[in-house]
Protein backbone atom coordinates (compact mmCIF):
# COMPACT_ATOMS: atom_id res chain seq x y z
CA UNK A 1 0.00 0.00 0.00
CA UNK A 2 1.24 3.46 -0.90
CA UNK A 3 1.82 5.86 2.00
CA UNK A 4 1.85 9.63 1.99
CA UNK A 5 5.16 11.44 1.95
CA UNK A 6 5.28 15.04 3.17
CA UNK A 7 7.54 17.84 1.95
CA UNK A 8 7.36 21.15 3.84
CA UNK A 9 8.65 24.30 2.13
CA UNK A 10 9.69 26.96 4.65
CA UNK A 11 11.06 30.47 4.54
CA UNK A 12 10.61 33.91 6.00
CA UNK A 13 7.34 35.78 5.81
CA UNK A 14 7.23 37.45 2.39
CA UNK A 15 10.46 35.64 1.49
CA UNK A 16 9.31 34.08 -1.79
CA UNK A 17 7.70 30.75 -0.84
CA UNK A 18 4.87 31.16 -3.36
CA UNK A 19 7.33 32.00 -6.15
CA UNK A 20 9.42 28.96 -5.15
CA UNK A 21 6.36 26.68 -5.19
CA UNK A 22 5.21 28.03 -8.56
CA UNK A 23 8.64 27.26 -10.04
CA UNK A 24 8.62 23.85 -8.33
CA UNK A 25 5.23 23.07 -9.90
CA UNK A 26 6.50 24.09 -13.35
CA UNK A 27 9.55 21.85 -12.95
CA UNK A 28 7.54 18.86 -11.70
CA UNK A 29 5.05 19.31 -14.56
CA UNK A 30 7.82 18.42 -17.01
CA UNK A 31 7.87 14.89 -15.54
CA UNK A 32 4.42 14.31 -14.04
CA UNK A 33 0.93 15.43 -15.06
CA UNK A 34 -1.03 14.17 -12.04
CA UNK A 35 -0.38 17.22 -9.86
CA UNK A 36 -3.17 18.96 -7.95
CA UNK A 37 -2.94 22.05 -5.81
CA UNK A 38 -2.98 25.80 -5.48
CA UNK A 39 -0.89 28.81 -4.59
CA UNK A 40 -1.98 31.92 -2.69
CA UNK A 41 -0.49 34.82 -4.65
CA UNK A 42 -0.04 38.20 -2.97
CA UNK A 43 -1.12 41.20 -5.04
CA UNK A 44 -1.51 44.89 -4.26
CA UNK A 45 -4.80 46.71 -4.75
CA UNK A 46 -5.09 50.25 -6.09
CA UNK A 47 -4.55 51.62 -2.58
CA UNK A 48 -1.33 49.64 -2.12
CA UNK A 49 -2.84 47.09 0.30
CA UNK A 50 -1.80 43.48 -0.05
CA UNK A 51 -4.56 41.06 -0.98
CA UNK A 52 -4.40 37.40 -1.95
CA UNK A 53 -5.58 35.43 -4.96
CA UNK A 54 -6.02 31.65 -5.08
CA UNK A 55 -4.55 30.11 -8.25
CA UNK A 56 -5.57 26.55 -9.15
CA UNK A 57 -2.35 25.01 -10.48
CA UNK A 58 -4.15 22.44 -12.66
CA UNK A 59 -6.52 24.81 -14.48
CA UNK A 60 -4.75 28.16 -14.05
CA UNK A 61 -8.03 29.67 -12.76
CA UNK A 62 -7.71 32.48 -10.22
CA UNK A 63 -10.14 33.52 -7.48
CA UNK A 64 -10.01 36.48 -5.06
CA UNK A 65 -9.07 34.83 -1.76
CA UNK A 66 -8.37 37.23 1.09
CA UNK A 67 -8.31 40.90 1.93
CA UNK A 68 -7.11 42.93 4.89
CA UNK A 69 -10.23 45.09 4.58
CA UNK A 70 -13.85 43.91 5.01
CA UNK A 71 -15.67 42.90 1.82
CA UNK A 72 -19.30 42.00 1.38
CA UNK A 73 -19.83 38.24 1.72
CA UNK A 74 -16.31 37.63 3.02
CA UNK A 75 -15.74 36.00 6.42
CA UNK A 76 -13.32 37.39 9.01
CA UNK A 77 -10.55 35.19 10.41
CA UNK A 78 -7.74 36.91 12.28
CA UNK A 79 -6.40 39.91 10.32
CA UNK A 80 -7.99 38.82 7.02
CA UNK A 81 -11.36 38.60 5.36
CA UNK A 82 -11.73 35.41 3.29
CA UNK A 83 -13.84 34.76 0.21
CA UNK A 84 -15.86 31.61 1.09
CA UNK A 85 -16.07 30.63 -2.60
CA UNK A 86 -12.26 30.57 -2.91
CA UNK A 87 -11.89 28.61 0.33
CA UNK A 88 -14.46 26.10 -0.95
CA UNK A 89 -12.56 25.81 -4.24
CA UNK A 90 -9.29 25.16 -2.38
CA UNK A 91 -10.98 22.48 -0.28
CA UNK A 92 -12.41 20.88 -3.44
CA UNK A 93 -8.89 20.69 -4.91
CA UNK A 94 -7.70 18.87 -1.78
CA UNK A 95 -10.70 16.53 -1.88
CA UNK A 96 -10.09 15.82 -5.58
CA UNK A 97 -6.44 14.95 -4.83
CA UNK A 98 -7.62 12.33 -2.34
CA UNK A 99 -10.43 10.89 -4.48
CA UNK A 100 -8.61 10.89 -7.83
CA UNK A 101 -5.29 9.87 -6.30
CA UNK A 102 -3.23 12.79 -7.63
CA UNK A 103 0.42 11.84 -7.30
CA UNK A 104 1.46 15.26 -5.93
CA UNK A 105 -0.68 17.72 -3.94
CA UNK A 106 0.63 21.26 -3.44
CA UNK A 107 -0.87 23.57 -0.79
CA UNK A 108 0.37 27.16 -0.36
CA UNK A 109 0.26 28.29 2.46
CA UNK A 110 -0.51 26.91 5.92
CA UNK A 111 -0.25 29.30 8.86
CA UNK A 112 -2.00 31.12 11.69
CA UNK A 113 -5.45 30.95 10.07
CA UNK A 114 -5.29 27.15 9.82
CA UNK A 115 -3.91 26.89 13.36
CA UNK A 116 -7.06 28.75 14.43
CA UNK A 117 -9.26 26.27 12.52
CA UNK A 118 -9.95 28.45 9.46
CA UNK A 119 -9.26 28.42 5.70
CA UNK A 120 -7.58 25.11 4.71
CA UNK A 121 -7.80 23.45 8.14
CA UNK A 122 -10.70 21.05 7.40
CA UNK A 123 -9.36 20.10 3.98
CA UNK A 124 -5.91 19.56 5.46
CA UNK A 125 -7.31 17.23 8.15
CA UNK A 126 -8.96 15.16 5.39
CA UNK A 127 -5.71 15.09 3.41
CA UNK A 128 -3.76 13.86 6.43
CA UNK A 129 -6.31 11.13 7.09
CA UNK A 130 -6.74 9.90 3.51
CA UNK A 131 -4.21 11.17 0.97
CA UNK A 132 -1.58 8.67 -0.21
CA UNK A 133 0.60 10.65 -2.60
CA UNK A 134 3.30 13.27 -2.07
CA UNK A 135 2.02 16.24 -0.09
CA UNK A 136 3.92 19.50 -0.54
CA UNK A 137 2.91 22.47 1.57
CA UNK A 138 4.49 25.76 2.54
CA UNK A 139 4.63 27.63 5.81
CA UNK A 140 6.69 30.31 7.50
CA UNK A 141 9.63 29.07 9.54
CA UNK A 142 8.04 30.55 12.65
CA UNK A 143 4.90 28.41 12.11
CA UNK A 144 6.68 25.13 11.36
CA UNK A 145 6.78 23.57 14.84
CA UNK A 146 3.21 24.63 15.65
CA UNK A 147 1.88 23.05 12.44
CA UNK A 148 3.88 19.85 13.03
CA UNK A 149 2.38 19.60 16.50
CA UNK A 150 -1.20 20.52 15.51
CA UNK A 151 -1.42 18.04 12.65
CA UNK A 152 0.69 15.30 14.22
CA UNK A 153 3.28 15.28 11.44
CA UNK A 154 5.72 12.54 12.41
CA UNK A 155 7.83 12.40 9.28
CA UNK A 156 8.57 15.11 6.73
CA UNK A 157 11.26 16.42 4.42
CA UNK A 158 11.82 20.10 5.29
CA UNK A 159 13.16 22.35 2.54
CA UNK A 160 14.14 25.94 3.37
CA UNK A 161 13.98 28.17 0.30
CA UNK A 162 17.14 29.93 1.48
CA UNK A 163 19.22 26.76 1.15
CA UNK A 164 17.71 24.94 -1.85
CA UNK A 165 16.26 25.58 -5.30
CA UNK A 166 12.99 24.48 -6.91
CA UNK A 167 14.97 22.15 -9.15
CA UNK A 168 16.82 20.44 -6.26
CA UNK A 169 13.58 19.99 -4.34
CA UNK A 170 11.89 18.86 -7.55
CA UNK A 171 14.59 16.24 -8.16
CA UNK A 172 13.96 14.84 -4.67
CA UNK A 173 10.21 14.68 -5.33
CA UNK A 174 10.78 12.97 -8.70
CA UNK A 175 12.85 10.34 -6.84
CA UNK A 176 9.98 9.84 -4.39
CA UNK A 177 7.54 9.48 -7.31
CA UNK A 178 9.74 6.81 -8.88
CA UNK A 179 9.73 4.91 -5.59
CA UNK A 180 5.92 5.04 -5.64
CA UNK A 181 5.72 3.31 -9.02
CA UNK A 182 4.64 -0.35 -8.92
CA UNK A 183 6.96 -2.92 -10.44
CA UNK A 184 6.09 -3.79 -14.06
CA UNK A 185 3.19 -6.23 -14.17
CA UNK A 186 2.30 -5.72 -10.48
CA UNK A 187 -0.19 -3.51 -8.75
CA UNK A 188 0.63 -1.69 -5.52
CA UNK A 189 -0.97 -4.30 -3.26
CA UNK A 190 0.99 -7.14 -4.87
CA UNK A 191 4.22 -5.20 -4.57
CA UNK A 192 3.91 -4.88 -0.78
CA UNK A 193 3.03 -8.52 -0.06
Amino acid sequence: MRTRKTVIITGDRGGGKTHFITNLFEFLSLFENQICGFVSKGIFDEDGRKEFVLKDLSSGQEFPLASRTPKEGYENTGRFWFNPAAVTHGESIMKKAVEEKCKVLIIDEMGPVELAGGAWHNGFVNVFANYQGILVFSTRETMLEKLIEKYGIHEAFIENIGTTTPRKTGDSIISMLNLHQPAPGHDLEQQTE
